[in-house]
């Protein structure tokens, strides 16, 4: 097709004589159309006519045979002495000479009837009980026809009982009969004569050509679907073989265009006639009926072929003639393209393309002179060029080494902090345990707060960078979604209560239980909008509201679903000119709030972001009106999940989340960690762990304070541990002693952690050996790496107690597990 296109695209002259060519082509096509189709529909027309015609005929002539043979069968019964013999022959009081003699002459005159008519199959005289006494069919003497119409109505006249299937040979026949009666017994009706008409007449009617031409048939169907024919007929035919057979047998008269029992093309006319219970189809080919037309087609196809040459031959003069000068005018236009400024078309007339010739000289002309002056500037614009290409390789480089800097700058910056903070958070936790004046708990709490306010602010700046950095990823798993919000209203609760405040939750109770998610990361956003809610709120409630619409309009659990989480507080308000500056990194609705509450202003800037990523969004609304509150909206689009298939995922809303995300026990920002029940650290740590689960622990941590803390830890639990400050101690201890538990610092001299679990897993692949990574590594993918490098839990610094009391339990529940027995 391209390569048929490609003159036209390239030459104006083919152009306009495919245009004039199409445009006489459709005029004679359009023409030629509409006399074939005046033509078709007069020529259709007359062959209705022609068959209907021949369709009247046809009814004519059987409705004038079947009167006939009705005349032959009254004949029969007012035949002298016919009456007479019926009445002795059925007579059963007769003698047996007489009777012999009556079925004698009986039999006589119905065999002349019938060997002198063509049209009689069989002739029988019926008693008045309907049983065939004596027939020109001796095998169906004895049968009775009393159920049969024709011997109803003919016991009190003549009748016809029109296209049916005999019961008694199962074809099709029609049948004539008249009552009997006696001459000599006072004429009285003594029996019923009747007479089976054969068919053959019917084909010779029906079957006749005679005007349907060499292709046409017609046919007489009765109202069961079948041919009513002889024996050249087609008796199995049914009433789906054909419309014109369907249409008539169920008792419609008209004409059509169909395909026939055949499957061929034809065109048709079919009667009912209600006397006769039959219907006449007359129907002959579509390709016979309609020859003319085609053929007139053909002769205005080729008269139109013939004019389509003669027009592209004149057509071809006059666009040589017009698209000259224009031609001449392109291949200057092309050479001057190709670089020749002196070419000039030479085109020189007074019409249009004249006019365009001298402008497109003059343009030319200025052309050269304007080329050297470009090519004087191109050549010093491309110095520049080149000079800027190597200002932005530098820069490109420098860039690179920059985001280098920058990525290693905060992992180290991560991990530097997060060890003293590991030491802070950890110890002052110790201290809280321990008995404590109020000054000292005081002092204690506030360092362990602001630990947490500290680590709160690492996450936030580190979450950020990864967002911004474009490697920011949510883990998706099935979690429960009232259990994950609830989780962080259970957080906050102490904190509202603190402060008088009441703490409300209003969830959706036809909601789905479980979906699919990053249920830390949505718990973050929660704990933040309820953090901001609480420190923003000196009197009334906080109101936590759960509602979702399935994508479908559905109920079901399973499928996308909208959520909707709304935080509603009754505290201090935002101003409607500032709520735009609340989801702005490091802003805050008011500077002085900044003063007052404290804050990096990255909390809902980062909450905002993670609903983004959840294909969600977060906004917020405020009258600006003290006491009125505000309400912030949170929706994320996430599937639900059936509960089977969230049945082995029933903790995952509880735990620790994402590297960098606050896990269900986690304080917010701002909030006293100190708990009345003796602390934080007595919560979650039993003496009686150990006496539990007994485990064997080894641990490797090259920081001093880092070790005691650890061990304090473990010791609140029951358990003791042995100390190494090297990866390559902690491969010659594992070596060397049967430990059942590895608490593994990544970073450390000699060999790091990493490495180690490398070593030892290729060293003791059998050995059932749990490996913990406790570490202050906590940027992204650090967990993968740990476990990467075989071990088998990850627990990031700052440790949280419960975070080392679950990994331990699962130690224990692993090496149960492996234990034979």
């Amino acid at each position: 097709m391209n390569r048929l296109l490609a003159p036209m695209r390239r030459s104006l002259r083919a152009r306009l004589v495919a245009y004039f060519l199409v445009l006489s082509t459709v005029t004679v096509v359009v023409v030629g159309a509409a006399v074939y189709l005046r033509a078709t529909a007069d020529l259709t027309a007359s062959v209705f006519d022609r068959l209907d015609a021949v369709a009247a005929i046809k009814v004519d002539a059987l409705d004038r045979w079947i009167d006939e043979q009705s005349r032959n069968v009254v004949f029969v019964g007012v035949m002298p002495g016919v009456g007479d013999d019926a009445r002795v022959f059925i007579d059963p009081a007769t003698s047996p000479a007489d009777r012999t003699a009556a079925e004698r002459r009986l039999r006589q005159v119905l065999g002349t009837v019938v060997s002198r008519t063509a049209d009689a199959e069989e002739i029988f005289v019926v008693d008045l009980d309907g049983v065939i006494r004596i027939s020109t069919l001796p095998q169906h003497e004895g049968v009775s026809v009393a159920d049969l119409p024709f011997f109803a109505t003919g016991s009190s006249h003549t009748t016809v009982q029109n296209a049916y299937t005999s019961p008694i040979t199962g074809r099709p026949t029609i049948t004539v009969a008249s009552p009997l009666f006696d001459a000599n017994g006072g004429g009285q009706r003594v029996a019923v004569v009747g007479a089976d008409l054969s068919l053959a007449r019917v084909d010779r009617i029906v079957l006749d050509r005679t005007g349907l031409g060499a292709t046409g048939r017609a046919y007489l169907v009765g109202g069961d679907g079948r041919l009513i024919q002889g024996a050249s007929g087609d008796p199995a035919a049914r009433s789906d073989t054909s419309l014109a057979i369907t249409e008539v047998a169920a008792g419609n008269t008209g004409r059509a265009l169909y395909a026939d029992a055949r499957g061929l093309p034809a065109i048709g006319v079919y009667h009912w006639e209600e006397a006769r219970n039959a219907g006449v189809v007359a129907e002959m080919s579509q390709d016979e009926a309609f020859g003319s037309a085609r053929q007139l087609a053909l002769v205005i196809g080729l008269v139109g072929l013939v004019s389509a040459a003669l027009l592209a031959g004149g057509i071809w003069f006059v666009a040589r003639r017009v698209t000259r000068p224009i031609l001449a005018l392109a291949a200057t236009a092309s050479r001057v393209q190709a670089g020749d400024l002196q070419a000039t078309s030479g085109v020189r007339s007074e019409d249009e393309v004249g006019t365009l010739a001298a402008a497109f000289d003059a343009m030319t002309a200025e052309l050269r002179e304007n080329v050297e002056t470009l090519e004087r500037r191109v050549e010093d614009r491309t110095r520049e060029i080149n000079a800027q290409k190597q200002e932005l390789e530098i820069a490109r480089r420098e860039a690179d080494a920059a985001n280098q800097a920058k990525s290693a700058f905060l992992a180290a910056m991560s991990h530097e902090i997060r060890t003293p903070m590991n030491a802070v958070i950890g110890m002052s936790g110790l201290l809280l345990d321990t008995p404590l004046d109020a000054e000292q708990r005081d002092y204690t709490d506030t360092i362990h707060t602001s630990g947490e306010a500290l680590l709160t602010i690492i996450n936030d700046i580190l979450d950020f960078s990864k967002i911004e950095a474009g490697r920011f990823e949510l883990d998706a798993h099935p979690f429960g979604l009232r259990h994950t919000i609830e989780g962080a209203l259970a957080v906050m609760r102490p904190i509202a209560t603190k402060k008088g405040l009441a703490l409300e939750w209003a969830p959706d109770p036809d909601l789905p239980e479980w979906f699919l998610g990053d249920a830390g990361r949505l718990r973050q956003i929660v704990l933040n909008l309820l953090s901001n809610a609480v420190k923003f709120t000196d009197a009334g409630s906080v109101r936590v509201a759960l509602r979702g619409t399935a994508a479908d309009g559905s109920t079901a659990a399973s499928g996308r679903w909208e959520l909707a989480v709304e935080v509603h507080d009754s505290g201090v308000g935002i101003p409607a000119d500032k709520i735009g500056r609340l989801f702005q990194s490091f802003s805050q609705a008011d500077a002085s709030v900044a003063r007052k509450y404290g804050g990096t202003g990255l909390g809902l800037a980062i909450s905002r972001r993670l609903a983004e990523l959840m294909d969600g969004s977060l906004v917020a609304e405020s009258s600006g009106i003290p006491g009125e509150g505000s309400t912030f909206r949170l929706t994320i689009r996430v599937d639900a999940v059936a509960t089977d298939a969230a049945g082995a995922a029933a903790g995952a809303g509880s735990g620790v989340g994402p590297a960098g995300a606050p896990s269900a026990g986690s304080p917010p920002p701002g909030t006293s960690s100190a708990q009345p029940a003796g602390g934080p650290i007595r919560a979650a740590t039993d003496a009686e762990t150990a006496a539990r689960n007994p485990l064997r622990i080894l641990l490797a941590e090259d920081n001093a304070v880092n070790q005691k803390l650890a061990l304090r830890l473990l010791e609140r639990m029951g358990y003791r541990a042995d100390v190494v400050e090297d990866g390559r101690a902690a491969i010659e201890a594992v070596i060397g002693g049967a430990y059942d538990v590895v608490l593994m610092d990544v970073q450390m001299p000699e060999v790091d952690g990493l490495e180690a679990t490398r070593r030892i897993r290729a060293r003791l692949p059998d050995r059932a050996l749990r490996i913990v990574a406790m570490t202050a590594n906590a940027m992204e993918g650090d967990r993968e790496a740990c476990l990467a490098a075989g071990m088998d839990d990850y627990v990031s610094k700052p440790i949280r107690p419960d975070e080392l009391a679950a990994a331990l339990a699962s130690a224990a529940g692993s090496n149960d597990a492996a234990s034979p027995g």
